[in-house]
């Protein structure tokens, strides 16, 4: 189930009173069922449309900075699990991954840290 935000739970039900209110205001008389029911079809469009462009997630291209930031967002988190698998020691982390920089120096730092936690992994199961 989604949930959304409070001021949506308003905005609907200040829409579903739109039609009534509507014709109220303009003819100061309450509105007959088949009145009631042509402003909510006049209003319901609206309501549907103000929902989806509220909550459409615009589709952006990738570009070069974009992938480079989902690398970062690759390095950190994999720099996170091996904090956590370090039980929060942030200096050994930071050992262990400059002497894989050290010892390999030509590969990719996604590389390092997944060998790094890989090799910790596996010193564990000893």
């Amino acid at each position: 189930m989604r949930y959304f935000p409070g001021y949506t739970y308003a905005l609907m039900a200040i829409l579903s009173q739109a039609p009534r209110l509507i014709f109220f205001a303009i003819t100061s008389r309450q509105p007959t069922f088949q009145e009631a029911i042509a402003l909510l079809i006049m209003v319901l469009p609206l309501a549907i449309a103000l929902l989806f462009f509220t909550y459409r997630r615009p589709a952006a291209a990738k570009t070069r900075n974009d992938a480079a930031g989902d690398r970062r967002s690759e390095l950190s988190a994999a720099r996170r699990r091996l904090v956590i698998l370090l039980h929060g020691d942030i200096a050994a982390a930071d050992r262990l991954l400059q002497a894989a920089y050290q010892r390999y120096p030509d590969r990719p730092a996604a590389w390092i840290y997944d060998k790094v936690i890989q090799d910790l992994i596996q010193d564990r199961m000893r």
